[in-house]
């Protein structure tokens, strides 16, 4: 299986990034609970309801796709393509380009960049049916008839 050339983890590199992302969503979540403390309204509580909600759901989406889950793989392909392009979209329709839209187009780059690559797709497609199913059909004879 070791051919001798240099491989990058792709894959490992997905679920090491998703567990940043997700604790960065989590420490946002505490940080703004924070911020409803010295608010003192109850009304502010939505703000870290809502991102513990997407840090949990983030946090599955990455256990989901360390699990081989093909399913997972694309919605991870889909919201970090959807995230870089809706920065870029908004760039050329005139919203200023901050250090920040950079960073975090960037990281979207880089995750739709691992997560694309040959690695993480053979890491997906390890338990997949189909080819399960060929290898059995070629170890009976008559083709699995």
């Amino acid at each position: 299986m070791d051919d001798g050339s240099p491989r990058i983890r792709a894959a490992r590199w997905v679920i090491t990034l998703g567990r940043l992302y997700g604790g960065l969503l989590a420490v946002a979540a505490a940080w703004s609970l924070l911020g409803v403390v010295f608010l003192g309204s109850p009304a502010a509580l939505v703000v870290p309801l809502l991102l513990t909600g997407a840090a949990f759901a983030w946090g599955a989406l990455v256990r989901e796709f360390e699990a081989h889950r093909r399913g997972a793989w694309q919605l991870l392909v889909g919201l970090a393509a959807v995230a870089a392009a809706a920065t870029v979209a908004g760039w050329l329709t005139g919203v200023p380009v901050t250090a920040l839209g950079l960073l975090s187009t960037a990281a979207d780059g880089v995750l739709l960049a691992l997560l694309v690559h040959p690695d993480s797709r053979e890491w997906v497609a390890r338990d997949e049916p189909e080819q399960l199913g060929t290898a059995e059909l070629g170890s009976h004879p008559g083709g699995g008839q």
